[in-house]
């Protein structure tokens, strides 16, 4: 009888290798085509981290010289960025260089995921990380979808690494607590990386309530066996989102465990212009926002006891045009972002009450929104982004439908949880293609299930992988 020759190791990294090899051309010409771009500051992360770096505060500078701390912005990128900082500069080349090396790492990751999942797919997903439309436009951006990409594939990485099932009784004493360490470890390792994802885009969060719940649920055992490895991943999270809540607690008087911008994200959302757009408009993305932008920036111009965002008379369009200082945020030298916060998420929720209707009708055109095929402008490069998610998209699905149907959700939960809250928190908040950039490498591995021969692969590795190992 033939034997079916295996795979050899070399046989399996070569695709890797050529993988990297393509990531890297095409990363390297796309940073150099937008290295310009690079400059640009649209979420005040180079400001922050040039600050930082120079002052020791993470906050605003201000005009006599001294600082301001904030908490609008989630720290875990400025802090990277801080660490290019020169002569109070920040320099295109080392944020670039730094996109590129987060950039390799997310598409390493994936092949290893991939590697573990559909097997000899695994190359399919790495070149599509590799190429992704939103990935590389996230690169040229001084914005958090790259590191984000990064760490939702180390967070699926390490939760596939993580031995939850707990011990044999017939393995030896020092090999119980061997495993039991190990074990420990890994789980406080899951909560660190579901920690960097959270004080990198706080709408992570659910997603760490999300995968704790699944360590629970997939451990088995007594109630301790359950809930120790919740605990190892509860330290892990709060080992990053406690002292950054003391800090907000010092700085600002308030314990904010995110950030001060989500009112203002979700007064974007849910505001009367945007309602009556969809009123005039349905789901078309062309909303002209001037007018919000206009209201939101005079709110500390016109007397509250008269007029306030929470009113939707406020928001009629005779509102008076800008003022000095930021029109989106109104980051200027007496900016009280608490009160803000609080301003804005008044006003929201006012605007909910008013009209429920529009709002669960807003929530799913926002879904729409976060999964568009095609960017709002129109073009052939429009054309071309709309032709590549819309080939994957079905893949994906019919992926995700195999899994589901297996019901062998343990090696795919973190994936499926990530997807799912942040498709969630996005239709609730404002939303759009750019922020699921974090979700792709997970996407296209979904899609990879449903190649031949790959589900009898992903299947066979569930049953194989009782434990997390």
């Amino acid at each position: 009888m033939i034997q079916q020759r295996q795979p050899t190791d070399n046989q399996h990294r070569w695709p890797l290798v050529l993988c990297l090899l393509i990531a890297g051309l095409v990363r390297l010409t796309v940073l150099w085509a937008g290295f310009d771009s690079l400059s640009d500051d649209p979420d005040s992360y180079r400001r922050l981290a040039v600050h930082w770096q120079v002052s020791g505060v993470f906050g605003f500078p201000t005009e006599d010289g001294g600082s301001r701390p904030t908490a609008y912005r989630p720290p875990l990128y400025p802090w990277l960025l801080s660490w290019f900082v020169s002569d109070r500069q920040l320099g295109n080349l080392p944020v670039a260089g730094l996109h590129w090396m987060m950039g390799m790492a997310t598409v390493w990751l994936t092949h290893v995921v991939a590697r573990r999942l559909v097997k000899a797919w695994a190359w399919l997903p790495t070149l599509a990380v590799a190429c992704d439309p939103l990935l590389l436009r996230s690169s040229q951006l001084v914005m958090t979808e790259t590191l984000a990409a990064l760490l939702t594939m180390l967070l699926w990485f390490i939760w596939l690494q993580t031995n939850i099932e707990g011990t044999s009784p017939r393995q030896s004493p020092r090999n119980i607590v061997r495993d039991v360490f190990w074990r420990d470890g890994r789980c406080f390792g899951l909560g660190l990386a579901l920690g960097c994802c959270v004080l990198t885009r706080p709408t992570a969060a659910p997603c760490a309530l999300v995968c704790m719940a699944g360590l629970a649920w997939f451990s088995g055992g007594t109630y301790w066996q359950r809930l120790r490895p919740v605990v190892w991943c509860g330290l892990g999270v709060g080992l990053f989102v406690v002292p950054w809540t003391l800090r907000n607690q010092q700085a600002l008087g308030h314990p904010v465990w995110a950030t001060t911008h989500g009112g203002y994200t979700l007064l974007l959302a849910n505001n009367p212009p945007l309602y009556e757009h969809f009123r005039s408009r349905g789901v078309s993305r062309g909303w002209n926002a001037d007018s919000f932008h206009a209201a939101w920036a005079a709110r500390h111009h016109r007397d509250p006891a008269v007029e306030s965002p929470t009113q939707a008379s406020y928001w009629q369009p005779s509102a008076p045009l800008p003022q000095p200082g930021s029109a989106k945020t109104g980051i200027n030298e007496s900016w009280d972002e608490l009160a803000d916060d609080r301003l804005a998420y008044q006003a929201a929720w006012a605007t909910i009450a008013r009209e429920p209707a529009m709002f669960l009708k807003s929530c799913l055109i926002r879904a729409g929104w976060f999964w568009a095929w095609w960017p709002h402008r129109s073009g052939v490069s429009a054309i071309g982004i709309g032709i590549w998610y819309a080939l994957w998209s079905g893949p994906a699905l019919l992926g995700a439908w195999t899994v589901a149907r297996r019901r062998r959700w343990r090696n795919w939960w973190p994936a499926a949880a990530l997807i799912i809250t942040l498709t969630a928190v996005h239709a609730v908040y404002w939303g759009n293609m750019r922020m699921r950039a974090p979700l792709m490498g997970m996407i296209y591995v979904f899609a990879c299930v449903s190649c031949p021969s790959s589900g009898a692969s992903a299947a066979r590795s569930d049953r194989s992988d009782n434990k997390l190992t």
